[in-house]
């Protein structure tokens, strides 16, 4: 049994056509979770559904859902995982990016103020020419 709650693992989930659990190897607070129904019924057709959802506040799994008929009946196969390590890594990209940004932003404001020293202490451009056209 996989635990969604701790466990990074894949986890199967075999349902009939009236949503009743088969067989699973998912466990939450100590029962099955099942996908929203809407998501069971969009595989009608053996179309398969690939989606995301919350079992659970804090939960959060890819799945992906295909209809299936067999000579007992139909129903849906439902495989997931976590997206825990997905999100993790989009906030350390988020925050590489803010990181990035202000260094540039730093960096920009420095070279700003060196070219600022530099241009008053040479008297800005033209300034030879201001002098002979004053003299």
């Amino acid at each position: 049994m996989i635990d969604l709650a701790d466990s990074l693992a894949n986890s199967v989930i075999v349902l009939d056509q009236h949503g009743v659990v088969l067989a699973s190897t998912a466990r939450l607070d100590g029962a099955t979770p099942i996908p929203p129904s809407a998501a069971l019924r969009a595989t009608d057709g053996g179309r398969t559904n690939t989606v995301t959802w919350q079992p659970r506040p804090g939960i959060r799994q890819a799945a992906v859902i295909v209809g299936f008929t067999g000579p007992r009946g139909s129903g849906t196969v439902v495989v997931s995982r976590s997206l825990r390590l997905v999100e993790q890594r989009e906030n350390t990209l988020l925050r590489l990016s803010l990181a990035g940004w202000l260094l540039a932003l730093l960096v920009t404001a420095l070279a700003a103020g060196t070219a600022s020293r530099y241009w008053t202490s040479r008297g800005g451009p033209g300034a030879g020419q201001r002098a002979w056209a004053t003299a």
